[in-house]
């Protein structure tokens, strides 16, 4: 299957929406901005080659937060891209990469389905959260960045049926999201940027 990736675009310093968070802007506006002042032109070392991506791209993942009782779900990942150092399964919000051509909530939806053995009851129709990671050691390339777009969701049931990378489900405190050790690296990066006042309606 194909892969997306967003080239990171340096846009004007003075937006219209200049002083809002990168969360808050309109989508896609609020990616691209965020992404040329945390992204590539600052952040990352000299390009790399690799045959998964150009350079100067991201690598683009659709999450799914499903919120409740102050708690969110996460999947118990087994795969080999995600075992915590090798031994243990590193748990991470549901969804994955979004392939080539597909919409961001056509690739959640597919994901989920394709992890879990379950369907996606609602989904927001805009992102909550977004934000960039640094990968490393993985995908033949010491490291690259993934930028991650994480919608508000519910899944119709949490029978999941098992597979490599959902093994089982839990719903996790966001205490435990930060400090836990076998939580994936993006998703405690998720836990930094959760605020509850995102989840009261």
């Amino acid at each position: 299957m194909g892969t997306v990736l967003l080239e990171v675009l340096t846009l004007p310093e003075k937006l219209p929406d200049a002083g809002k968070t990168h969360a808050q802007l309109p989508f896609p506006v609020g990616i691209l901005t965020f992404m040329s002042k945390i992204g590539h032109n600052q952040c990352m070392d000299a390009p790399q080659k690799s045959p998964h991506f150009p350079n100067n791209f991201y690598r683009v993942t659709a999450k799914g937060i499903q919120y409740r009782d102050g708690k969110i779900l996460l999947c118990e990942d087994w795969s080999p891209l995600n075992k915590f150092n090798g031994k243990k399964a590193a748990w991470e919000l549901p969804g994955g990469g979004v392939d080539f051509g597909e919409s961001l909530e056509d690739a959640l939806v597919r994901e989920v389905k394709e992890e879990m053995g379950v369907d996606i009851a609602w989904v927001e129709d805009k992102p909550t959260y977004v934000w960039t990671e640094r990968r490393g050691n993985i995908r033949g390339m010491e490291w690259w960045y993934s930028c991650v777009i994480a919608y508000r969701f519910e899944l119709a049931s949490l029978e999941v049926v098992p597979s490599e990378e959902c093994r089982s489900v839990r719903f996790f405190t966001i205490d435990e999201i930060r400090t836990l050790p076998d939580i994936n690296d993006q998703t405690r990066e998720f836990g930094n940027l959760f605020n509850p006042a995102d989840f009261q309606n």
